[in-house]
């Protein structure tokens, strides 16, 4: 099988990515949510502190005017229709006194000057102030139902007292804080009764919150619109995450059966594989020993891994085979030899082919060895030499007669090199190895015998 099973794939990884893809996403929305969530209360809270700080600086202001003013005994101001002197302090030596000029002039106590500083902030910032208490001298001075609850609360220990609400239909923070009995205010309230460090009454502020509450809004809107948008594109790029990683994860599992597929056509070459296969290190320590190794070697892989591949190379051979091994260590690392090596029958001769694998950088990191058994032709071989030699040697024994050879027509006597006749079965045994026994054939007996009848009487 070459290519990945479509439905093994699509039942078990596809549904797994699909889940974790949503796990991530509601994770995702999770967060985004919780994020926006935060974002808005904090900005609800922000806009607090905001209205808080403002609220607090106006009442440190009031409270910084009346000091002084009561530091200072009160301002004389000129006599007007809106600042007529006041009744509530008839009793005060002085209250009203005349300039050089013959100009008129009032006492003008502390509230009096915070009063008409609150009505005048008032009408051109809309931010109010109000002095209060529970027993006023000023019947305009006394507490609505809000500021009596404040009141009563700081007679109870408590030091500020503020609430969110609204103003003919508006929204304010109301903010009130006590104002305590100081040695200057005895000048003017002594006569009520009260002693240094009592609760004299309040300084209150009501802060206009509408363009607070736009500013908390527009920030809030702002705020959950790029949360949405950060939200949407976490889940596009979610989606289009899960789609490559599913034709990825297609891809890896293809990769995979390939991967397995090769393995088990390597390993069934490997395991029937005649030839032998070693795997070494840099060093030439093996590694890796095919099945045909262990049958060959008379070691048992726990022996033959670790040893060093020159242990199995016969002695006489090592020099010259470290020698030709060199060559796997530069371009194109490759070397092929042949030498002896021990195997369980004995020293037998192996044709060795060995290809080096390098690191990024250059470096040799393995070695593979496929050597084969070639014993049996290195004595076909040997055989060959041994019968080409004794050849050689019986050839340079034969002598050989060639070219012309001058003989007599008539008693059939050769000439020989030096110009002297000699009978032809001396000069053949002289110029080879031929000897000659002498008889006589049927037709020269046959002759002799004739010659012999006629000689007869």
């Amino acid at each position: 099988m070459s290519e990945v099973d479509p439905p093994e794939f699509t039942a078990s990884s596809v549904p797994r990515i699909r889940r974790y893809s949503l796990i991530l996403a509601l994770l995702h929305t999770f967060l985004i949510g919780g994020s926006a969530l935060w974002s808005f209360f904090h900005y609800q809270e922000e806009m607090a502190g905001i209205a808080f700080t403002e609220a607090r600086a106006y009442f440190n202001r009031d409270l910084a005017l009346r000091k002084w003013g009561s530091t200072h005994g009160g301002v004389y101001v000129p006599v007007t229709s809106r600042t007529p002197p006041n009744p509530f302090l008839s009793h005060v030596p002085e209250r009203d006194i005349s300039s050089p000029s013959g100009r008129r002039l009032t006492l003008m106590n502390p509230a009096y000057m915070v009063r008409q500083l609150n009505e005048d902030f008032s009408q051109n910032y809309g931010i109010g102030g109000h002095i209060t208490s529970l027993r006023p001298l000023r019947p305009e001075n006394a507490p609505d139902p809000w500021e009596k609850t404040a009141l009563e609360k700081f007679e109870n220990g408590i030091t500020e007292f503020h609430q969110f609400t609204e103003i003919d239909g508006k929204p304010y923070l109301r903010l009130m804080k006590p104002i305590l009995v100081e040695k200057p205010c005895l000048k003017c309230h002594a006569q009520q009764g009260y002693a240094l460090g009592d609760i004299r009454g309040g300084v209150g502020v009501s802060l206009p919150m509408t363009i607070l509450n736009e500013y908390r809004l527009h920030n809030q809107r702002a705020s959950l619109l790029g949360h949405a948008l950060i939200w949407l594109c976490g889940l596009l790029g979610l989606f289009f995450s899960r789609g490559k990683l599913i034709r990825y994860e297609a891809a890896r599992i293809g990769a995979e059966v390939r991967l397995k597929e090769s393995e088990a056509r390597h390993r069934l070459i490997v395991e029937n594989q005649a030839d032998l296969i070693l795997k070494c290190d840099a060093d030439w320590q093996i590694t890796f020993a095919s099945p045909s190794c262990l049958s060959t070697f008379p070691w048992h892989q726990e022996e033959l891994l670790g040893k060093n591949f020159f242990a199995l190379v016969h002695k006489d051979d090592q020099e010259r085979i470290r020698a030709s091994l060199q060559e796997v260590f530069v371009p194109p690392h490759l070397a092929t030899h042949e030498e002896q090596i021990q195997t369980a029958r004995g020293w037998r001769w192996f044709h060795w082919s060995a290809k080096a694998y390098t690191d990024e950088q250059g470096k040799v990191r393995k070695i593979v060895s496929v050597g084969r058994d070639i014993t049996q032709r290195k004595n076909l071989e040997a055989e060959r030499e041994k019968l080409i030699a004794e050849l050689t040697h019986a050839l340079e024994k034969v002598k050989v007669l060639s070219g012309m050879l001058p003989i007599c027509a008539s008693c059939k006597k050769i000439r020989d090199d030096k110009g002297y006749w000699q009978q032809i079965e001396t000069y053949i045994h002289a110029h080879s190895d031929a000897t000659f026994t002498h008889g006589i054939c049927p037709d020269c007996a046959q002759k002799e015998l004739d010659k012999l009848e006629r000689y007869k009487i």
